[in-house]
């Protein structure tokens, strides 16, 4: 387990790989935004830094040299649950899902928050997401909580100053 860029080999031919430098979060641009909807590059890089001021991490699980799934996730602590990994996004690239990727890649969340002490795995999930609820139910992830939001101001993320 490490923090740098030397890829963690992760069972068969995959290895996951810590996104802190610029022209690594930049890679997870491509496959990023078919999760979270269009952003240019340069926001992608300015958010994802920002978010890492306050625990942000972001990994991307490679298949030889082929870049197949991005997670972003914060370790937290709460009153109701104690130190949990939140999984803000996880995305596996359009044309390779359904190929085992995605459940590599929670699978090595998960052993990753065991090993940093963590109790539970959290995530939300948008409500038409379909195949994602789908795929976290095979996963053994189970819906145990409602998510409410309400936009304040202009309800608006405002671009990179």
């Amino acid at each position: 387990m490490n923090h740098f860029n030397t890829p963690e080999k992760y069972h068969n031919d995959h290895q996951v790989v810590w996104c802190n430098s610029e022209t690594d979060i930049l890679k997870c641009h491509r496959l990023m935004v078919q999760l979270v909807g269009p952003m240019t590059g340069a926001e992608f890089t300015h958010r994802v830094s920002e978010q890492m001021k306050e625990g942000y991490q972001l990994v991307s699980l490679y298949s030889g040299d082929l870049l197949a799934t991005v997670a972003g996730f914060k370790i937290i602590r709460t009153l109701s649950w104690g130190k949990i990994l939140f999984l803000d996004d996880l995305v596996t690239d359009a044309p390779v899902r359904g190929m085992g990727y995605g459940t590599a890649m929670l699978r090595w969340i998960k052993e990753y928050a065991q090993k940093n002490g963590c109790h539970q795995l959290h995530l939300d999930s948008g409500i038409n997401r379909k195949d994602a609820h789908r795929f976290y139910s095979r996963q053994d992830l189970e819906i145990t909580c409602y998510h409410y939001s309400s936009p304040l101001k202009d309800g608006q993320i405002p671009l990179i100053p």
